[in-house]
């Protein structure tokens, strides 16, 4: 864990294309810096309920929905 802190909930990634990058950039970097044995790294689906201390399995849903209206990424428009 990263300075003795807990799991990693990253928040508002993805909701407004402002940058030259992918919505979804910022999350790939986040997991590739919270690898196995560092920060947990906790990314629910949109709208789903967690509870930090018995986190649910990691999942990339975000890659099955890149590409489509409204998923984060940078082809999708902002409406």
């Amino acid at each position: 864990e990263m300075l003795g802190g807990g799991p990693l909930l990253p928040i508002h990634w993805g909701t407004f294309n402002l940058t030259l990058h992918a919505r979804d950039e910022p999350l790939e970097t986040l997991s590739r810096l919270a690898a196995p044995g560092r920060a947990p790294l906790l990314t629910p689906r949109l709208g789903m309920a967690v509870e930090p201390s018995s986190p649910p399995r990691w999942d990339p849903w975000w890659r099955e929905v890149r590409g489509q209206v409204g998923a984060p990424d940078a082809a999708s428009p902002d409406p």
